[in-house]
């Protein structure tokens, strides 16, 4: 029947437009998720400068305690010299020890400081080698993105005039087929008219009644009784 070949044309263009109209929203959508992963990047490297930032204010702490328990050291010192009994002179002795001993810890410390800032700028220079790379990326990839809606757009206009021409033959042959073909394909999710296989429908492959095939047989329309679509044999 002209009807169903004149849908059949309708409906691969409207599956053409479909797949167009999904990939315009798409596009952009995986464009967003690119520039997400660049800008987590961005994070990371603020993070950076924030942990070398305590970093080098923890070590200048360290070495402002350093200086201080310097200084005690060696005032202390200067006193071993003026005290007058030995008890005063032990005693002060192991004060000096255990200042002694605070010192070596704050230069653990600060050694360990100097370790991880020198580690975190490393980190931090690997990070900012890497967003350059995303950058270069993500510009390329835009790109060639933009592009692709620019060349989906020209094709959605060549195939809605198409589609439209087509249209208004199939609106000239059978208005009320057409009509019913429009409801099934906002409806349903597929295609709203297809083939007999082996007696069953082609969608959702239960088989037809006997009534059905023979209504077929006779080059007639009919639809199916579980998915509603229409049902064709050319």
């Amino acid at each position: 029947m002209e009807i169903i070949k004149q849908l059949l044309e309708l409906q691969e263009l409207d599956n053409d437009i479909s797949k167009l109209y999904d990939m315009q929203k798409i596009l952009p959508q995986k464009v967003t998720f690119k520039l997400e992963e660049l800008e987590k990047r961005k994070k990371i490297l603020l993070q950076f400068d924030e942990d070398l930032k305590k970093l080098k204010v923890q070590q200048k702490d360290q070495e402002g305690s350093l200086a201080s328990l310097e200084d005690i050291i060696e005032k202390k010192q200067a006193q071993l010299n003026k005290v007058k009994s030995n008890r005063e002179y032990t005693a002060l002795l192991q004060e000096i020890e255990t200042n002694k001993s605070e010192k070596y810890q704050i230069e653990e410390k600060i050694i360990k400081s100097m370790e991880d800032i020198e580690l975190k700028n490393s980190e931090k220079e690997e990070i900012k080698k890497k967003i350059v790379s995303m950058e270069e990326e993500f510009s390329k990839y835009k790109a060639e993105i933009d592009k692709s809606v620019l060349d989906i757009e020209e094709e959605l206009k060549a195939l809605v005039k198409k589609y439209s021409i087509r249209h208004k033959e199939a609106k000239k042959i059978n208005r009320e087929m057409l009509e019913i073909y429009e409801k099934i394909m906002d409806r349903r999710n597929g295609n709203a008219i297809v083939p007999v296989k082996d007696n069953a429908c082609g969608f959702c492959h239960i088989k037809l009644k006997p009534n059905q095939v023979a209504t077929l047989n006779n080059e007639q329309i009919i639809f199916c009784h579980e998915c509603m679509r229409i049902i064709y044999n050319l």
